[in-house]
Order: C-alpha cells, then structure tokens, then sequence
C-alpha cells in the first residue's frame, strides 16, 4: 500500500512538473521536452534561482 501511494506521488510530481513546462520559453520546452521523466527531473533540480534560465521556466507576465 505505501508503495502504491509513493508511485502514485511519483506520477502526479511528474505530471505537475509537465504542466508547468507548457507555459514556460519555447527554446527551453523543446531542450526539456525529449528527456525521460528522470533525466527530466534531474535537468529540473540543476535549475536555480539565481540562473537566468529560471526566467524561461516561469515567465512573468506584466
């Protein structure tokens, strides 16, 4: 049962993560896009704030 709840985590991170790619910079979507759902993770958690390639994720409208 604990197993099924942490795949099921798992699954619905993946997914969040997913969603929020569709709103960010088109050159950065189309780098992250091919890449497994490990190596997507992984290129995710190298990002840092600090990095102006957190600006292509979460684009500020306004």
């Amino acid at each position: 049962m604990a197993k099924d709840s942490a795949v099921k985590a798992q699954r619905q991170a993946v997914n969040q993560l997913k969603a929020i790619l569709v709103t960010a910079d088109p050159t950065l979507r189309e780098e992250l896009a091919p890449l497994s759902r490990r190596a997507l993770v992984r290129a995710c958690l190298e990002l840092s704030e600090d990095d102006d390639s957190m600006d292509r994720v979460c684009p500020v409208n306004g």
